[in-house]
């Protein structure tokens, strides 16, 4: 049942939301230093949620610390079921609403119609579809000559 949050209640959970968005951002970082394998993310969700459970205590400083550790178990868990659930996603060329909120939930934002097409290096300019070979969803690429 809901109730009306006091201030506090507001106050704590702002500063466990703050710190574990702030604990996804240190998890990328991490993952940076760290071998990559199949098990690293896996082991770091599992890492940060045992971490999580085991702080004890009372006041922000636990909120905080707890709040990191959740943000890098969070931050694994939701990579390592991406990973595992996009390769299963058909890709569509114009979703309904069930198959583009699907593909938006595990990282497949905008689909086939949306995809970015990268062309060799040339300066900045729009460039029609139809000038790509093989291109069909796209009306026009900016190439960056940055890249």
């Amino acid at each position: 049942m809901l109730k009306k949050p006091s201030k506090k209640d507001v106050a704590d959970n702002a500063t466990l939301v703050a710190s574990a968005a702030f604990g996804a951002m240190l998890s990328n970082g991490v993952l940076g230093f760290v071998p990559a394998s199949k098990l690293t993310k896996p082991v770091l969700a599992i890492v940060g949620t045992v971490l999580a459970a085991s702080i004890s205590g009372s006041g922000t400083g636990k909120d905080i610390a707890r709040g990191i550790a959740l943000g890098v178990g969070i931050a694994n868990a939701k990579d390592v079921i991406t990973e595992t659930i996009k390769p299963m996603l058909p890709v569509y060329t114009a979703p309904n609403a069930v198959q583009k909120f699907l593909g938006d939930s595990f990282g497949m934002n905008g689909f086939a119609n949306e995809q970015v097409h990268f062309l060799p290096f040339q300066e900045a300019q729009a460039v029609p579809a139809a000038a790509m070979n093989g291109v069909q969803y796209a009306d026009y690429v900016t190439v960056d000559p940055l890249m």
